[in-house]
């Protein structure tokens, strides 16, 4: 039940019909509430995130901050360890643009963690990435440049190439603030 939910939110989306998708995701939280479908709840809250750190304004980032914590809440009860990193790389997003940095790190390393775990190289390379964005905005450049460089050498073939192609201009720009042109 859940897959189809959130097919006909992500489309939705993909319209720019927000406020259908928010109604739905969240007349699927109210059915689900009393139900032990962690998936379809994890899931349904994750969306919800997503929604609102991608699609809203940014003053509804507390609503995403609030859908990604109920979604980690219902997730952590079970051993769905696979949608764990995603949960967790997104969450890590929101408190990097929030500038919650020791948190996001925090996110990030419990992703890893897991992703190494259960071989998850595809997410190993957004973890790498995102990893690199918060060294990059914490004024870290070389740990950056080290992070970026991990993603494309040793987990790029996972990634597609609009995903590499800005893994490089992060990469470049990491190399421009620690001044190394050529």
């Amino acid at each position: 039940m859940h897959k189809s939910i959130n097919t006909k939110a992500h489309l939705y989306i993909g319209t720019q019909n927000y406020n259908r998708a928010i109604r739905l995701l969240r007349n699927t939280l109210k059915k689900y509430a009393s139900t032990t479908s962690y998936n379809t709840l994890a899931h349904t809250n994750r969306i919800l995130g997503d929604l609102y750190s991608n699609y809203i304004q940014i003053q509804n980032r507390d609503s995403s901050v609030y859908f990604y914590k109920k979604a980690i809440e219902i997730i952590e009860k079970t051993d769905y360890d696979y949608i764990k990193p995603h949960l967790y790389i997104n969450y890590a997003d929101v408190l990097i643009q929030s500038e919650k940095y020791k948190k996001a790190h925090y996110y990030l390393n419990l992703a890893e963690k897991i992703a190494l775990e259960t071989s998850s190289n595809f997410r190993l390379y957004y973890i790498n990435v995102n990893l690199g964005v918060y060294y990059f905005d914490t004024k870290d450049f070389p740990k950056a440049i080290e992070k970026f460089q991990k993603a494309l050498q040793e987990y790029g073939a996972y990634a597609n190439g609009d995903q590499k192609a800005l893994t490089y201009w992060l990469l470049a720009d990491a190399y421009y603030y620690i001044n190394q042109f050529e």
